[in-house]
């Protein structure tokens, strides 16, 4: 499975695929708090559909920011964490 985390327009996109099929989606907003949101809403999507980080062999970050901004570096980080198993 693979999992996206996707940033456009103050606006973030969690979506988990299994091939081409989408198993689950949740958007919400940020406005400077990604940090205070981005592990929650992972976990809660998570547990919503009864997965585990293990379940996913790829995590991925796609974003249309600029790389020298700190929302950009919180979900790089993440997903940096997410793919070496820091969080596992």
């Amino acid at each position: 499975m693979l999992f996206n985390l996707i940033i456009r327009n103050n606006q973030v996109t969690l979506r988990i695929k299994d091939g081409r099929k989408t198993i689950c989606v949740t958007v919400f907003e940020v406005n400077k708090d990604l940090s205070d949101l981005l592990l929650v809403k992972i976990n809660s999507l998570f547990e919503k559909n009864k997965l585990k980080l293990s379940d996913i062999s790829k995590y991925a970050l796609q974003s249309d920011i600029a790389e020298n901004y700190t929302t950009y570096r919180i979900a790089k980080a993440v997903i940096n964490a997410l793919n070496s198993g820091c969080l596992h």
